[in-house]
């Protein structure tokens, strides 16, 4: 009988290697922000998503059959609050996709059958289905790459007589050190520097507070990259006491985080000072998939909304394939 290793090697060798080429031109023709962005509601990055299939590649193949003791944090993955810059996230995927390869071409007749088995993948039973799945894994969420970078590149075409941009939102603090720990511990904001200690006529002037000193910092908001949207946390004095806000008061209502486990994070806030406004619901809008949703308070009585989108699929996907 013929061995098959020189034509499966080569087979799963090409298909890398072009995986990889197309994520590299889709991530090229994005900026560093626009790469780490989510241009949906729900879903990931291109990011995100590098960072996943790196992750895929130097556990299942790295760690399971190269021995490299590869220590895997899936969840960060996803939701890393400091995620590297593209040009590092590209060259882990280059690590991992090279380290694959040279897996690939060790093989020979016997180990394509040899017995395999990892958490999530222990269906699968040989090293042949394991290459397998991390080839057509792959090619999977490369497919959902093209349509967020086509979605990335309607939006700049949209916005592109557009001089303006979202920049913060302001939250004024009763102690802002003790807000930011918070938002910073409970919720993945990142403290950014410098703090600002302003005073002054000209601050008095712009605000339009007789004497005011404002003391605070800007806290980058998780999912938007380094170039991303910032949470301002200011501490004034004099400060202006009002009670906390309802849910439907008039004007600027409540900010928004998405988060992994909403009953989770519910009760992170409680444990952290916050507090719970009204219970955990779940609906289904057409074409936004189903969400879940609560409204919490911050320590100082803001009002949160904690949510997760989930798409309602038609038919389910094989077992296991979005489970590496």
């Amino acid at each position: 009988m013929t061995d098959p290793t020189a034509t499966i090697a080569a087979a799963l060798t090409n298909a890398l290697e072009d995986y990889r080429a197309r994520v590299h031109a889709l991530a090229n023709a994005l900026s560093d922000a626009q790469f780490w962005a989510r241009p949906y509601p729900y879903g990931n990055s291109i990011g995100h998503l590098t960072l996943h299939l790196t992750g895929n590649l130097k556990f299942y193949i790295g760690k399971q059959m190269a021995g490299t003791g590869y220590v895997r944090d899936r969840d960060r993955e996803f939701n890393d609050p400091q995620p590297p810059s593209k040009a590092e996230a590209l060259a882990r995927l280059d690590e991992a996709v090279d380290l694959t390869i040279a897996t690939i071409r060790r093989q020979t007749a016997a180990d394509w059958s040899a017995p395999y088995s990892a958490p999530g993948v222990d269906e699968l039973g040989d090293r042949f289905s394991m290459f397998l799945r991390v080839a057509t894994h792959f090619h999977h969420h490369t497919g959902q790459m093209i349509y967020l970078a086509k979605e990335h590149a309607r939006q700049a075409t949209t916005e592109a007589g557009a001089q303006t941009r979202y920049a913060h939102t302001n939250l004024v603090a009763r102690n802002w050190r003790a807000l930011g720990r918070f938002y910073e511990q409970v919720l993945g904001c990142v403290p950014l520097s410098p703090e600002r200690d302003l005073s002054g006529e000209r601050l008095e002037r712009g605000t339009g507070v007789p004497g005011a000193r404002v003391t605070g910092a800007h806290y980058r908001l998780p999912g938007g990259g380094p170039s991303g949207p910032t949470l301002e946390i200011f501490q004034y004095e004099p400060l202006q006491e009002v009670p906390p806000p309802p849910a439907n008061r008039v004007g600027f209502g409540h900010i928004a985080f998405a988060v992994d486990d909403v009953e989770a994070s519910r009760a992170a806030v409680i444990a952290a000072g916050g507090a719970a406004v009204g219970t955990i619901e779940s609906l289904v809008l057409a074409g936004a998939g189903r969400i879940t949703w609560t409204y919490v308070r911050d320590p100082e009585g803001n009002l949160v909304e904690l949510q997760k989108r989930d798409a309602v699929w038609s038919r389910l996907p094989a077992p296991g394939y979005m489970g590496t």
